[in-house]
C-alpha cells in the first residue's frame, strides 16, 4: 500500500509524512468539510493479523470514549487495503521526548505543570478502566499552548495481541517499564503510575533511574535494583523529594502512590518547601551509561521498608532512603562505587590466596 501527499484515507487528505513508529506510520491530514487538520496513524503492524482489524476497532471505540483535555482525542477510524488507521488530534508542539532532547531547560514550576497535566489524563483513564501500558515522554504530545496530551492509548495492548510478540519483541519501553510488566505479569493502573514516576524522576534529575547498554539489563534493574537518590543525582534537589519518588518507583505495586496526581502533589510540596522553585532543570536525555552501572546500588544508600497502604501521608511512605554521612553526587558517587568494588575484589583475592596456600609455620622444615 502506497500513501503519499494527495492520497485520501476516507474523507481525509494526506498532507505529509510526519513520523514512523513500531506500529506504523503517522501522517498530517486535512478534513475539508470540517476545515480540520488531523494526525492519521496507519497501523501497518496489524496488516498481517487476521483478527487485528476487529481488535483495533474495539480499542479505538474504547479510546474514543476517553474525553479529557490531557488525552489525545480520537476523531475517526477506518481501514484502507486491509490496513486499519486512526484519525486523532494533531499536536503542533511535537512530543515531550523531543522537548527533553532539545531543551531549553525548564523551571521546576514548568515541570510540575507538565506532570500535573499528564497525571490528570492518566487518572481519568484509570477511573474509566483503561490502562495505557506504555507511558513515556514520546507518547506525551504538546499543543500549541504547551498543554501535555497523552496519546497512543490502546496501541500497546494491540501489540500484545498481535503476532509481533511471537518474534521476541519486548512490548513496551524498557526504560519506563514497571517490574511486573518486565516480568510478563498482568498489569494494571499501578504499572502506569510506575512509568509516570520514572518520567518524573527523569524530568527532575536529567537522568533515567535505570540506564544500561542492553534493554535486558534495564529490565533486570527495574525488578532488582534501587535507583540513585534524586538529591544525589542532581545537586540542589531537596532530600524530601527522595522519599516521594522512591515510593513512586516501589517494586511492589501496592506500595506506590494511589494516583498520579497524589505523586505530583507530593513532588510539588517537596519542591515548594525549598529554594529550588526558580532553578532550571535540565531536560536533556542522558546518554546510556556503561553497563557496569546496571547492577550497582550506592553503597551508602540504605532503603528501609516501612508500613504503607498508598495514603498520601509521610507516615505511610513505603520506602525511606537514609544516607550514612554526606552523600556524594554524580561522578563522585560512581567513582566511590568503583573504589568499593575494587576493594572488595582485592580482599576476596587475598582471602582466597590464604585459604589455598597457608603460610608455613616458623621453624618448620
Amino acid at each position: 500500500m502506497t500513501i503519499s501527499a494527495g492520497s485520501y484515507l476516507g474523507d481525509y487528505e494526506v498532507l505529509e509524512l510526519i513520523g514512523r513508529g513500531a506500529m506504523g506510520t503517522v501522517y498530517r491530514g486535512y478534513h475539508k468539510a470540517l476545515d480540520r487538520v488531523v494526525a492519521i496513524k496507519v497501523l501497518d503492524a496489524l496488516a498481517s493479523d487476521l483478527h487485528g482489524a476487529e481488535r483495533f476497532q474495539r480499542e479505538a471505540r474504547a479510546i474514543a470514549h476517553l474525553r479529557h483535555p490531557n488525552i489525545l482525542a480520537v476523531f475517526d477510524f477506518g481501514e484502507v487495503s486491509g490496513v486499519p488507521y486512526m484519525v486523532v488530534e494533531y499536536m503542533p508542539g511535537g512530543s515531550l521526548a523531543a522537548a527533553l532532547a532539545a531543551g531549553p531547560a525548564l523551571s521546576a514550576l514548568a515541570v510540575i505543570t507538565l506532570l500535573r497535566g499528564v497525571a490528570a489524563g492518566l487518572d481519568h483513564a484509570h477511573a474509566a478502566g483503561v490502562v495505557h501500558r506504555d507511558v513515556k515522554p514520546a507518547n506525551v504530545l504538546l499543543s500549541s499552548e504547551r498543554v501535555p496530551v497523552l496519546g497512543d492509548f490502546g496501541l500497546a495492548r494491540l501489540r500484545i495481541d498481535t503476532s509481533l510478540t511471537g518474534t521476541g519483541l519486548i512490548v513496551g519501553s524498557p526504560a519506563y517499564m514497571a517490574p511486573e510488566q518486565a516480568k510478563g505479569l498482568e498489569v494494571g493502573p499501578a504499572a502506569d503510575r510506575y512509568s509516570f514516576a520514572v518520567m518524573a524522576y527523569q524530568m527532575l534529575t536529567g537522568e533515567l533511574p535505570f540506564n544500561a547498554d542492553q534493554p535486558l539489563e534495564v529490565l533486570y534493574m527495574h525488578v532488582n535494583s534501587q535507583p540513585f537518590l534524586p538529591s544525589a543525582v542532581r545537586l540542589g534537589l531537596p532530600q524530601a523529594l527522595d522519599t516521594v519518588l522512591l515510593r513512586g518507583l516501589a517494586k511492589e505495586s501496592s506500595e506506590r502512590w494511589g494516583s498520579c496526581t497524589a505523586l505530583v502533589d507530593r513532588i510539588a510540596g517537596s519542591l515548594g518547601s525549598s529554594s529550588i522553585g526558580d532553578i532550571a532543570l535540565t531536560l536533556v536525555l542522558p546518554r546510556p551509561l556503561p553497563s557496569s552501572r546496571a547492577a550497582a546500588t550506592p553503597a551508602t544508600q540504605k532503603i528501609e521498608a516501612v508500613a504503607g497502604n498508598g495514603a498520601a501521608s509521610p507516615a505511610g511512605e513505603s520506602r525511606v532512603a537514609a544516607v550514612s554521612g554526606a552523600m556524594p553526587t554524580g561522578r563522585n558517587l560512581r567513582l566511590m562505587e568503583w573504589v568499593i568494588v575494587a576493594s572488595i575484589a582485592a580482599l576476596v583475592a587475598v582471602l582466597s590466596l590464604l585459604l589455598n596456600h597457608p603460610p608455613t609455620a616458623a621453624g618448620g622444615p
